[in-house]
Order: structure tokens, then sequence, then C-alpha cells
């Protein structure tokens, strides 16, 4: 790598650094643990009020109606201190209110109000939650009479509300013209109510012009067959709204940026460490950066907010890592790394999350702790984190649960996964003995060079295809010299 290119790339991720919003809150991994810790009636040390807390996220029906977690009481409270913040002039906290509302009153178009807004006034993930909002808007179905009349209110006073001015009310009318079922679209107001707001600047018109040149135009083509999308201005809109600060205009931009994957992943970051989902998604399934980068630039991407060259970093800064050493340094490094991992998880990676829940084992036996971190990995899609969850279930004698995610974690490529799966098929621990899908998982774990899963296979062929039983242990050997006769 050159140097020209090592100090552009710490350039480029400085500059992230400087304009990473920090008001986005709540990743999926976090939403998880909320989750967890309001069902189980606990803090997990994350807040005095996870129930009332899972309101502000995308899993807040949950709790919405759920007296056994949240009382009518304490929701009431919550909500009303929300209401005074918002009325007092806080963009969170309408952000805020604006999710409640959308998990406590579906149809009722101000949540889509509060949290454009909020959007509108750099909370970044209201930007996000909007399209969650507009959906909701856009399928009230034709026996709630009194929800759609109270829709249609609304969203008739947005035209004046737009003349006078108000460009939050225009590219509301704009976004939602083609999809409301109390409006009839047109192009001059969905086009034509976004391209001007978009060039003064208003970065939720850009990235709503960008959706519909992109991936919304065929949709939008269903209802407005004259509209003429062009990926040329799907680029430039989404190019604009990032610069303007909106998270989902950077993942957009992200997407257009897939020819040049250091710059797309710049964008994807940007996106997450707004506060879009996406954008976290993306990080997880890929990352640019390698454990061996420079120490400068992944403490740089870090900053920015890319939680992978945070894991990296932490797991340089933790080595030599002892688990059994009572060494005061040792037990040091080691506390720090479990600080890190943890902080890492709610960044949203699932990785450190398995991570997090593994370490915990060791150091600090907690398996309702255990377990809630590795569920958050696990529902992100972390086969290491799956993993720890499954064992966490067969320590419980919970088999068939154990099962459940052993074959989750070898679906996601964690290939002791599939070893553990195969075991507990062969032995009916978990459900009655099938060998031929025992043999099956030991299979796929030893075609990925999984030594446990070669050595078993082994095994269990060993009297019906002694030759090929032979074949796989000398595989299993050769993979780990544990299973060396």
């Amino acid at each position: 790598m050159s140097i020209s290119t090592i100090s552009l790339r710490a350039a480029l991720f400085l500059s992230l650094t400087a304009t990473a919003p920090a008001d986005a809150q709540y990743t999926a991994t976090e939403t998880v643990l909320l989750r967890t810790a309001c069902i189980a009636q606990t803090t997990l040390d994350f807040t005095a009020a996870p129930c009332a807390e899972l309101l502000v996220t995308d899993q807040g029906h949950l709790v919405a109606d759920n007296p056994r977690l949240l009382s009518a009481e304490t929701r009431d409270t919550f909500v009303a201190r929300e209401e005074t913040l918002c009325a007092e002039g806080s963009a969170l906290n309408c952000a805020r209110l604006g999710r409640i509302t959308f998990a406590t009153d579906l149809y009722n178009p101000r949540h889509f109000d509060l949290l454009s807004v909020a959007c509108d006034a750099r909370i970044g993930w209201a930007c996000s939650a909007l399209s969650d909002s507009a959906d909701s808007l856009s399928y009230i179905p034709a026996k709630h009479v009194a929800d759609r009349q109270r829709l249609r209110e609304w969203y008739d006073a947005l035209g004046p509300a737009c003349e006078t001015g108000d460009q939050t009310a225009c590219v509301n009318r704009a976004r939602l013209n083609p999809v409301l079922p109390v409006s009839r679209p047109a192009l001059e107001i969905t086009i034509g109510g976004l391209e001007a707001p978009c060039e003064d600047g208003h970065a939720r018109a850009c990235t709503v012009l960008s959706d519909l040149h992109g991936d919304g135009a065929y949709a939008l083509q269903q209802v407005l067959p004259d509209f003429r999308p062009s990926q040329r201005k799907a680029d430039r809109y989404a190019r604009l709204a990032c610069d303007w600060g909106n998270p989902s205009g950077c993942y957009n931009l992200g997407l257009s940026l897939e020819d040049n994957w250091e710059l797309a992943h710049m964008r994807y970051t940007e996106a997450c460490a707004g506060g879009e989902p996406e954008g976290c998604a993306e990080l997880r399934w890929e990352s640019y950066w390698r454990r061996g980068d420079p120490t400068g630039l992944l403490s740089n991407a870090c900053r920015a907010g890319d939680f992978n060259a945070c894991l990296y970093l932490a797991e340089k800064r933790a080595e030599p890592i002892r688990l059994d050493s009572d060494a005061p340094a040792d037990k040091a490094r080691l506390a720090t790394y479990a600080e890190d991992l943890e902080r890492i998880c709610r960044m949203g990676s699932g990785t450190a999350c398995g991570q997090y829940a593994n370490l915990l084992s060791y150091t600090a036996p907690d398996l309702a702790r255990e377990q809630a971190y590795a569920t958050a990995g696990c529902e992100v899609l972390d086969g290491h984190a799956c993993y720890v969850l499954a064992y966490g279930h067969e320590t419980q004698d919970a088999w068939p649960m154990a099962l459940n995610f052993y074959q989750t974690a070898c679906d996601l490529e964690f290939w002791a996964g599939c070893a553990a799966s195969g075991y507990l098929l062969e032995t009916s621990k978990a459900a009655p003995a099938d060998r031929d899908e025992a043999a099956r998982y030991y299979q796929i774990g030893c075609n990925h060079r999984d030594a446990r899963s070669c050595r078993n296979l082994s095994v269990l062929l060993r009297d019906t295809a002694p030759a090929e039983a032979a074949n796989l242990a000398d595989r299993a050997c050769a993979l780990n010299t544990g299973y060396c006769p």
C-alpha cells in the first residue's frame, strides 16, 4: 500500500470523524438488549426503564399495549415527559415521541409529522424511521373510516402549509403523494415538490429523490407512468443528501459506489453512525478493514463509527490475552477488553456481542447476561454469537433450543456449529436420532475444514464405509493434531 493511499484514507476518515452525528441511538443490537432486559425485568446496566425505552425503537409495539411489561401509568408518565421536552423545542425528544406514537397509534399521521421535523433538524435515526411511518399510513384499511378521515384532513393541510413556505410540509406532501390511499398522485407534486427544496439544501428532499430515481423507480411508475427515472440523478441526489447530513442519503450513496468498495464503505460507516440501520447492516455483512491494518487508520475509522475497525483495534490492544493469569497487568487488560467488546456490541457489531458473551463465560460467569449479549449478536446474524447462545442452552439441558441455534450457527458459516448440530442429531439429545441428517451436518463442517466434523463423520461411518471413514480420520488429524491416533 502506498504512502499516498494511506494518507488519503486517513484524511477521509478524519473528515468523517468530525461530522459523524452523536445522537444516533438504539442500534439493532441495543434494541435486542433492551427487549431482553424488558422481558427479564432487569436492566443489564443499560437503562433504568428498559420497557419504556423499548417504545422508542422499532420493537415498541411489543410493549405498547402489554401491561404485564409496561404499566399504563409508567407509559403515560414516560410519554408526558417526551411531550414536554418536544414542546420545549428538543428535536431529539420529538423524534422519540414520533417513535412512541408509531408504536401506540399506528395510523396516526402525527408520527410522520414528528419524525419529519426531527429528521429535518438532523436527528439522523428519525430519517430512517420515516420509512416505517410512511408505510403504516399507506396501508390504512378501508374499514378504518375515522383513521382515513384523519389522514385526509392532515394531508390536505400540507398543501396550504407548503404554499406559505413550510419546506417540511412541502417535502412531506411530495413524499406521501404517490402512496397514500387518500391522495391523488401527481408528478408535479411528487417530483416538483422535491426538486426545489433539494436544490435549496433540504437533505431529506434529496434523499427521497434519490430513492425515487433509484430503487423506488418501478413502484412510482406504477402510479405515475410518465415518470422518467435517471440513475445519474439518483446518484447526484444521494451525494447532495449525504453532504447535507442525511444518513439515509449516505446509504444510497454507498450503494451507488459499489465499484469503489473503499468509498462505499466510508459512506456506509457515515450512514450507520448517523442512525441508518441499513448502513450498519452493510458493515456487518463485510468489513473493509482487516486486523493487520495500521493502528492509526483503525483508530480514525473507529472514531468515525466503524465498529469493525473498533473491534480490530480492541483485539490489538488486548494482546496477549491470558484468561487464567492472575497478573495485575493481564487482568487489567482483560477488563478493558471486556468493556471495549460491550461498547462495540452496542454500536451494532454482532461479532463483538458474541465475543463479549463468550468472554463473560470465562471471566465473570453470568448466564443471563451471556445469553442476552449472545442473542443480540445472533439476531444480527453472527454465527459465533449463535454458537455461544446454543452452548448456553446446552448447559441448561435445553436441547431443542441448543440444536436450533447450533444449526443457525452452521447456516451462518460458523462451522463448529455444524459439528455440534450433527452430534445432537446423532445422539438423540434434542430430537429422535437421525444419522443421515447428522452425517449431512458433519459433511458440511468437514467440507469447510472443521476438524471435529471430520472426526465425528469418520466415527459415524466406521462400520458402514470403513475406507471413507479412514480418509476422514486422516483429514481430521491433518486439520487438528488433537484428533490424531
